[in-house]
């Protein structure tokens, strides 16, 4: 056996002696770093902050619902957003239920003739039809009517 074998059969018992001794236990306290003052100076230090006890015993890994399936797909993508708010538009009144026939000039008063499905009416300005609709004007190229539940006014076209 050469010395080098003797040095190597040494350094193998020395570390198989420093292997099985008890190692020590760290001290109770968080080291903090030092802070030092613009001067170059070290800072007062804080007082130590008692280290918390971490312990896997004590602290309860997760534990799934009962009756929950481990084996269930799970996704990481967020939630998608809320579907936006959609607010209804305001009530609007119903479609003009007159067609334009005619018109006649009498006496300075100009006589609307409308048609309304088969019947054919007649109208002035200022006068209440069926359903709520009022005549209000009578211009060249229209009839501008007003829905009177809801006071809407709608316009029908004629040709002048």
């Amino acid at each position: 056996m050469t010395p080098r074998h003797g040095l190597l059969a040494l350094a193998l018992v020395v570390t198989a002696i420093l292997a099985f001794l008890p190692a020590e236990e760290p001290e109770d306290e968080i080291v903090s770093p030092v802070r030092r003052a613009a001067e170059g100076r070290p800072a007062p230090a804080k007082a130590p902050t008692p280290a918390v006890d971490a312990s896997p015993s004590e602290k309860p890994m997760f534990v799934p619902k009962a009756g929950a399936d481990p084996f269930a797909a799970q996704s990481f993508r967020p939630p998608p957003p809320p579907p936006p708010r959609i607010v209804p538009p305001p009530p609007m009144a119903p479609p003009l239920p007159f067609g334009f026939v005619g018109m006649w000039t009498e006496n300075g008063q100009d006589v609307v003739f409308l048609s309304q499905r088969d019947a054919v009416l007649s109208a002035s300005k200022g006068q209440t039809l069926a359903g709520g609709w009022r005549l209000d004007d009578v211009q060249a190229g229209a009839l501008l009517f007003t829905y009177m539940p809801m006071n809407q006014q709608k316009t029908l076209r004629i040709a002048p």
